[in-house]
């Protein structure tokens, strides 16, 4: 009987059992490999991914700080809003206005006294002035004109003008002007009136001296043709 001849690879499979298992076992770890890697990559490109949206966060945070950083020195500077009033008010305007001229004043009575003078001007607007009596500020008019009220009688008060403008820039003071309140207080009676007969046609008077807010009185009596004078 003939035996049928063993094939070349069940041979070679028995002769060297070892190598077929050995690129199994080669085959096997080949694709755990590319396995593990894909995990790998992922988690790298998620990182990168993480990283990149960090970036564009900071990116976005520094361009709102420098915003606001701008904002906050344009509001410092006084900019934005229109150019009509609020240029008025710019810390930007240092020039005050011109001295006002023309300084009158004219008493009225024992206890006014009435100021007029000219208009000022300024590189913006004059807003309002500023008025001083005996170099204490006393009024502060939107129109030029004040009167002063409420003053002594017979009594010398002197005056001096500014303009102020919506900066609050104040002109130097106009030149000083004064004015004399009109004597409108009476002296006080005179007391102790005494008279003596001097002989058939005269009669001497005498009385304590009177008193005035601003000086003695000279008083005079006329009787029977004749003019007595205060002893």
């Amino acid at each position: 009987m003939s035996r049928s001849s063993p094939s070349f690879a069940s041979m070679l499979g028995k002769r060297n059992p070892s190598r077929a298992s050995r690129s199994s076992e080669a085959h096997q770890l080949d694709v755990a490999a590319d396995a593990d890697e894909l995990p790998i990559d992922r988690r790298t490109s998620s990182s990168q991914s993480s990283s990149k949206d960090r970036q564009i966060l900071m990116s976005r945070a520094k361009s709102l700080l420098l915003v606001s950083v701008l904002t906050l020195v344009v509001a410092a500077c006084g900019g934005g809003g229109d150019s009509g009033a609020s240029s008025a008010n710019s810390p930007g305007d240092i020039t005050p206005p011109i001295t006002p001229a023309d300084l009158v004043a004219t008493a009225a009575g024992g206890s006014v006294v009435n100021l007029m003078w000219s208009a000022s001007t300024d590189n913006v607007a004059v807003t309002g002035y500023v008025v001083k009596r005996n170099g204490v500020q006393i009024g502060t008019p939107t129109t030029p004109g004040y009167s002063d009220i409420g003053l002594s009688s017979a009594t010398t008060y002197g005056y001096t003008v500014a303009a102020r403008d919506a900066a609050g820039n104040i002109s130097p003071d106009s030149a000083s002007v004064s004015a004399t309140t009109a004597d409108t207080i009476a002296p006080s009676t005179p007391t102790n009136l005494t008279a003596v007969a001097a002989g058939a046609f005269g009669t001497n008077l005498t009385w304590n001296a009177s008193t005035d807010n601003v000086g003695s009185a000279v008083i005079s009596s006329i009787a029977t043709a004749s003019k007595w004078e205060r002893l």
